[in-house]
C-alpha cells in the first residue's frame, strides 16, 4: 500500500469517527427536544450522504464495504445485543404473534411480492429489454425486500408506554430479518442448483426455470435451515451457562467473564455461517438463551459489564451501519436504476405487507377461535413499520452474486433507493401517523392495581384464573426450568424461592374464606363471570392488600 493510499485510509477513518460524534450529540439533542419527525436511522442516513458529497468534491472515492464484512462485523453485535438483553417477560408473552408476524407473515409476504415483482417487470420491460429480470432474479429480489426494519417504529413506541406493541414490534424485527435471511439463501441455492442442469445460454436470456418441484425443494430446506439453526443457538448458549457456572474461580476476573459471554456469542453465529444455517437466528436465540442461565452466572461487576459493553458495540454499530448507507448512495452503480420500477416495487411492497399483517392476524383468529387482542390501531401500525426496508435489506442485495443474477447491478440499486426513501420519508413521518390513527398507550397491570380496592380484588381473581387457563407447553417447560435447567446451568433461582416463600405465606396468613375460595375454584360453573364476582365477594375479608404488594415483589 503506497504512502498517498495510507493517508487517504487515514481521512476516511477520522471521517467516519466524526460522523459517529456528530450523530451521537444530535441523536442525543433530537430525544431531548422531541422533534417528531426526525429519528436515529434517519440522521444516520443523511449524515452519512452529506460525506459522500463531500468525497465528491474532493475527488475522492466514496468508502465501499462488501456484504461479507457486513455480514461478519456489523451485524453480529446487534443481533447478540438484542438477544442479550432482551425483556423476557413481554418477549414471550407475546411469543405468538411475534412468530405470526415474523415468520408466517414473512413467508406471505415473500409470495405476494414475488408475484407482484413479476408483475411489474413484465409490464415495464417487455422481452428482450436490457433491464428485465428472469423469473430467479425476480425471486431473488422479493427475497431480499423481505427484510423490514422497525427501528422507526421503536423511537416511537416506547417500552413505558407500549410494552406490548414495544415487543411484538421488536421481536417480529428480529424474527424477520432471521426468516428473511433463510428464504434468500433458500433461493439462491435452487437458483445455483437449477444452474448446474441448464445451458449457459438459456441462463443468460430466460434464467433458471423455476417450477412446483423446485419451490417445494426449498420450502423444505427452509424450514430444515431454521430447526438447526435454532438447535444451534440453544446448544451453544446452554455450553456456555455450563462453563461459566462451574469455573468459579473466574468470577474473580471480570473482563475475563465479559470476554467469553462476547466469544461464545460471536462463535455461535461463525459456527452458522459455517454450516449454512442461519446466523442472526443461532445468534439471537444463544443471546437469549445466555441471558437466562449464564448471565446468572458471573460475578456483579460482570453483570453490568456485559450488558454495557454489549448494548455499547450494538449503538456503534447500528450507527455505523445506517451512516454507511448514506453514503452508499455514491457508491453504487446508477446506470441501470429505474425509478418507475422502484415506485412500482415499493407499491408491492404496501401490499405484501398489508397482506402478511392481515392475513396472518385472520388465520390465527379463524384456527384459534380466540379474540384478538391487538386492536385495529395497533394492527395499522405493526403494517406501517413493516414498510420501511432496512440495512439487512441492503445488505442481501450486495450478497447476490453476477454468476446467478445477470441484473445485478440494477437490483441493488433498486434495493437502496427502496431502502432510503422508505426508511428517511417513512421512518420521519411515523409519529405523525401514530397520533393520526389515535393510538392510545396501554393500560399495563401496574395501571390497574393501581385502582380502587375492588379493582384490586378483581385483578387478583383474573390472576388466579390466569394461572388456571396456562397452556400445557408453559407448565411444563417452566417445571422443566426449575427442576432440572437452572440446576445444571444456572439462573435465577430467587424467583423459585420467592413463589415457595409466596406458598408459604399464603397457607400460613389467608385467612378462612379462602378455602371456599379454593372449593369454588374447583367446580365449573358455566359463567366465568359469575364465578369471578362470587370469588371476589368470598375474598373482601382477606387480607387483600398484603397479598397484593406481595404479589408485586414477585
Amino acid at each position: 500500500m503506497s504512502e498517498e493510499e495510507d493517508i487517504d485510509l487515514e481521512v476516511e477513518v477520522i471521517l467516519i469517527i466524526v460522523l459517529l460524534i456528530v450523530y451521537i450529540f444530535v441523536a442525543q439533542l433530537i430525544e431531548e427536544q422531541k422533534i417528531d419527525f426526525l429519528h436515529e436511522s434517519g440522521i444516520a442516513i443523511l449524515l452519512g450522504a452529506i460525506s459522500g458529497i463531500i468525497f465528491l468534491f474532493v475527488g475522492s472515492s466514496p468508502i465501499s464495504f462488501s456484504g461479507e464484512g457486513f455480514f461478519y462485523f456489523v451485524l453480529p453485535p446487534i443481533i447478540f445485543g438484542a438477544g442479550y438483553t432482551l425483556k423476557e417477560k413481554n418477549f414471550f408473552k407475546n411469543i405468538g404473534y411475534i412468530t405470526l408476524f415474523g415468520l408466517l407473515g414473512t413467508l406471505i409476504s415473500m409470495v405476494v411480492m414475488s408475484a407482484f415483482v413479476i408483475i411489474f417487470n413484465d409490464y415495464l420491460f417487455p422481452l428482450g429489454h436490457s433491464q428485465r429480470l428472469t423469473t430467479a432474479e425476480c425471486l431473488l429480489l422479493s427475497a431480499v425486500l423481505c427484510a423490514t426494519d422497525s427501528v422507526a417504529a421503536l423511537a416511537i413506541v416506547k417500552e413505558t408506554e407500549f410494552p406490548t406493541l414495544n415487543s411484538i414490534l421488536f421481536g417480529e424485527g428480529v424474527v424477520n430479518d432471521a426468516v428473511a435471511i433463510l428464504i434468500f439463501k433458500s433461493v439462491e441455492k435452487m437458483i445455483e442448483e437449477g444452474k448446474e442442469n441448464v445451458d449457459e445460454d438459456i441462463i443468460d436470456t430466460r434464467g433458471v426455470e423455476v417450477g412446483i418441484k423446485e419451490i417445494l425443494a426449498t420450502t423444505k430446506d427452509f424450514f430444515i435451515l431454521t430447526l438447526s439453526s435454532l438447535g444451534l443457538g440453544i446448544a451453544i448458549g446452554l455450553i456456555s451457562a455450563f462453563i461459566l457456572k462451574n469455573i468459579k474461580s473466574l468470577r474473580h476476573h471480570p473482563t475475563l467473564e465479559i470476554f467469553l459471554i462476547m466469544l461464545f456469542g460471536y462463535m455461535s453465529y461463525l459456527l452458522a455461517e459455517l454450516l449454512n444455517l442461519s446466523g442472526i437466528m443461532t445468534l439471537f436465540l444463544c443471546g437469549v438463551i445466555m441471558s437466562h442461565y449464564t448471565y446468572h452466572n458471573v460475578s456483579k461487576s460482570s453483570k453490568v459489564g456485559s450488558v454495557v459493553s454489549i448494548t455499547s458495540i450494538a449503538f456503534l454499530a447500528e450507527a455505523f451501519l445506517f451512516t454507511y448507507l448514506g453514503l452508499s448512495i455514491f457508491s453504487t452503480e446508477s446506470s441501470s436504476f429505474s425509478l418507475n420500477f422502484t415506485f412500482l416495487i415499493i407499491i408491492a411492497a404496501v401490499l405484501a405487507r398489508f397482506a402478511s399483517v392481515f392475513l396472518s392476524i385472520a388465520i390465527y383468529a379463524l384456527f384459534r377461535r380466540c379474540v384478538i387482542e391487538i386492536d385495529c390501531k395497533q394492527l395499522t401500525l405493526i403494517w406501517f413499520s413493516g414498510l420501511i426496508r432496512g440495512a439487512i435489506a441492503f445488505a442481501l442485495s450486495l450478497e447476490i452474486g453476477p454468476s446467478i443474477a445477470p441484473h445485478r447491478d440494477q437490483m441493488v440499486s433498486t434495493t437502496l433507493m427502496m431502502v432510503l426513501m422508505t426508511t428517511v420519508v417513512l421512518g420521519g413521518v411515523m409519529s405523525a401517523f401514530a397520533k393520526l390513527i389515535g393510538l392510545d398507550a396501554e393500560v399495563t397491570d401496574e395501571d390497574e392495581l393501581a385502582g380502587t380496592h375492588d379493582s384490586k380484588i378483581e385483578r387478583l381473581t383474573d390472576v388466579v384464573f390466569k394461572d388456571k387457563k396456562k397452556g400445557l407447553c408453559k407448565r411444563m417447560f417452566r417445571k422443566l426450568d426449575n427442576k432440572i435447567l437452572k440446576p445444571l446451568f444456572g439462573g435465577d433461582m430467587s424467583k423459585i424461592k420467592r413463589a415457595s416463600s409466596f406458598q408459604s405465606y399464603m397457607t400460613t396468613t389467608t385467612p378462612k374464606p379462602a378455602a371456599d375460595t379454593q372449593a369454588l375454584l374447583r367446580s365449573s360453573p358455566s359463567n366465568d363471570a359469575d364465578m369471578q364476582n362470587r370469588t371476589a365477594s368470598l375474598m373482601r375479608g382477606a387480607n387483600l392488600d398484603r397479598i397484593s404488594e406481595h404479589t408485586d415483589e414477585n
